[in-house]
C-alpha cells in the first residue's frame, strides 16, 4: 500500500512538471524581423496583466508573428521574461528582459563582430542609472547618468549636466583631468557665472545673462575714474550753496498729505509757545516792578 502511494505521488509530480514545461514552451516565441532572429517569451494568460497603461512608456507586444512597440497601449501578447536578438551570423545583437511589456533591468548591445556598442539600464520602461557607450574597439567613450530631473554625460575631457527648465552646465577638463572651464547655459545661451581655471586654480569669472556679458562692479570703478569732474556748486550772495533748479522737485501726493495733516499742528504748537513766552515775560516784569519801585 505504501509503495502504491509513493508511485502515485511520483506520477503526479511528473505530470505537473510536464504540464509546466509544456506551458513554458507554449509561451515561447520565435520570429524573424528586420534582419534579426528574435527569441522571447510572452506573459501567461493566467497572470495578472495591465489595467492602466502609462502614456509616457512604450509597451512591447506581439501579434500575427510581428513584434510591435506602442506608446501607452498594447494589443496582443505582452513580452515577459528574457529576450534575445541574433544577427544572421548567429552573433548576439542585443539581450535583456521584459516585465509585462516594459523593458526592465540591464540591456546589452553588440555589433556584428561581437564588440560592445552600449549598455542600458531600465526600470519598468524608463531609462535610469548609468548608460555606457563604447567605440568600435569596445573602449568606453561616454557614460550617462540619468536621474528623475537630471541627466549627466561624462566623457574623457567634458562633463555635461542637463537640469530642469532647459538649463545645462558644461565642465571642460585638461589632459590631466583638471577643470579648465565651467559654462552655464539656459535655453541654449550663456546664462550665469562662467569660470576659467589655470592649472586647477581659479583665474577669472564672467557673468552672463541671456547670452550677454554683465559688467561687474569692479569694471564700473575703472570707468568712473575716466568720467569728467563735475563743476563746483555756485554760491548765492550770502555765501551759501545756491539751489539747483533741476534738483528741485515738487513733493509727491504723500508728502503733500503729510504736510497738510501735520503742518497745522506744528503751527498751532509754535503759536501756543509764543503766547506762553509773552505771558511769562509780562509776569516777570510785574514782579520786578513790585519789588523794585521807581523813586521819583
Amino acid at each position: 500500500m505504501k509503495y502504491a502511494v509513493l508511485v502515485l505521488g511520483l506520477l503526479a509530480a511528473l505530470c505537473t512538471n510536464a504540464q509546466n514545461h509544456l506551458k513554458d514552451f507554449a509561451l515561447q516565441r520565435s520570429l524573424k524581423q528586420d534582419g534579426l532572429q528574435l527569441n522571447f517569451t510572452v506573459l501567461d494568460d493566467d497572470k495578472k496583466g495591465i489595467r492602466h497603461h502609462n502614456p509616457s512608456k512604450f509597451y512591447y507586444w506581439t501579434k500575427s508573428q510581428h513584434l510591435r512597440a506602442t506608446q501607452g497601449a498594447s494589443s496582443g501578447d505582452l513580452l515577459h521574461g528574457e529576450f534575445e536578438a541574433f544577427y544572421q551570423s548567429k552573433q548576439l545583437s542585443h539581450k535583456g528582459t521584459f516585465d509585462k511589456g516594459l523593458k526592465h533591468g540591464t540591456w546589452n548591445f553588440w555589433n556584428e563582430d561581437g564588440v560592445y556598442i552600449r549598455t542600458e539600464h531600465w526600470r519598468h520602461g524608463r531609462l535610469c542609472g548609468k548608460q555606457k557607450f563604447y567605440d568600435t574597439n569596445g573602449q568606453l567613450t561616454r557614460t550617462e547618468i540619468i536621474r528623475v530631473h537630471k541627466k549627466k554625460s561624462i566623457q574623457s575631457d567634458t562633463v555635461i549636466v542637463w537640469k530642469l527648465f532647459d538649463r545645462k552646465t558644461i565642465v571642460i577638463k585638461d589632459s590631466l583631468g583638471r577643470t579648465s572651464e565651467i559654462q552655464n547655459y539656459k535655453r541654449g545661451r550663456l546664462h550665469g557665472i562662467s569660470k576659467c581655471y589655470e592649472k586647477g586654480k581659479l583665474k577669472s569669472k564672467t557673468k552672463y545673462k541671456k547670452g550677454e556679458e554683465v559688467v561687474q562692479p569692479d569694471q564700473t570703478d575703472s570707468l568712473s575714474e575716466q568720467q569728467p569732474i563735475e563743476p563746483a556748486e555756485e554760491l548765492d550772495s550770502n555765501g551759501t550753496n545756491a539751489p539747483n533748479n533741476e534738483e528741485i522737485k515738487e513733493p509727491n501726493n504723500l508728502k503733500k498729505l503729510w504736510q497738510k495733516w501735520f503742518g497745522k499742528e506744528k503751527e498751532k504748537k509754535s503759536k501756543d509757545s509764543k503766547e506762553r513766552e509773552k505771558k511769562d515775560n509780562s509776569k516777570d516784569k510785574a514782579e520786578d516792578a513790585a519789588l523794585n519801585p521807581i523813586k521819583k
